[in-house]
C-alpha cells in the first residue's frame, strides 16, 4: 500500500485520490445544478471541463448521483436504499416465522449482499458494472415476495 503524508497523518494514495475527486467535484458544481444535477452520464465531461483530469470516474455512487442528478436524484437513491434496508430488517426480525431453512438463507444472503454492495458505493461506482446490478436485482426479485409479504410465511 502506498502512503502519502498530509496534515492529519498518513493516507494511502487511493483514499487521497478519492477525497480529491470528492472535494474538487463539490467545489466545481454550479449552484444552478445542485437541485437537478448536470445530467445522466456527464460526470467524466464535468470533471474534465472543471479543468481537473480527463477520464476520471467518481469512485463514489453518492457523489455520482449528486453531480449527475442533483439533490433530487441523491435523495431518491438514499430513500430507495433506506426503504429496502427497513424491509430487510423487518423481514429478518420475523424470519423465525419462515418455515423453510433455504428461504431463510436466501433472505440473509440477499440482505447481506444488498447492504454490502450499497456500502461499497462510498468507494466505487458499482452500478457502472452490470454484474453487480444483476446480482442486486435478482436478489431483490427472489426476496420480493418475503419483503412485500405476498407469500404466506409458513409457521
Amino acid at each position: 500500500m502506498l502512503l502519502s503524508r498530509n496534515n492529519s497523518g498518513f493516507v494511502d494514495s487511493s483514499s487521497k485520490t478519492r477525497l480529491d475527486i470528492i472535494n474538487n467535484s463539490l467545489a466545481a458544481i454550479d449552484e444552478v445544478d445542485v437541485l437537478f444535477g448536470k445530467g445522466l452520464g456527464t460526470f467524466n465531461g464535468f470533471y474534465e471541463k472543471a479543468g481537473l483530469k480527463k477520464g476520471v470516474a467518481a469512485h463514489n455512487n453518492y457523489l455520482l448521483f449528486f453531480i449527475e442528478g442533483g439533490i433530487v436524484a441523491l435523495a431518491a437513491f438514499i430513500l430507495f436504499e433506506f426503504i429496502m434496508m427497513i424491509k430487510f430488517f423487518k423481514t429478518i426480525k420475523n424470519s423465525h416465522k419462515i418455515k423453510y431453512e433455504s428461504d431463510k438463507k436466501l433472505l440473509f444472503a440477499a440482505a447481506t449482499l444488498f447492504i454490502g454492495i450499497e456500502f461499497l458505493g462510498f468507494l466505487l461506482n458499482n452500478y457502472y458494472f452490470y454484474q453487480s446490478e444483476t446480482i442486486i436485482w435478482l436478489l431483490l426479485g427472489f426476496c420480493g415476495p418475503f419483503l412485500e409479504r405476498k407469500v404466506k410465511i409458513h409457521v
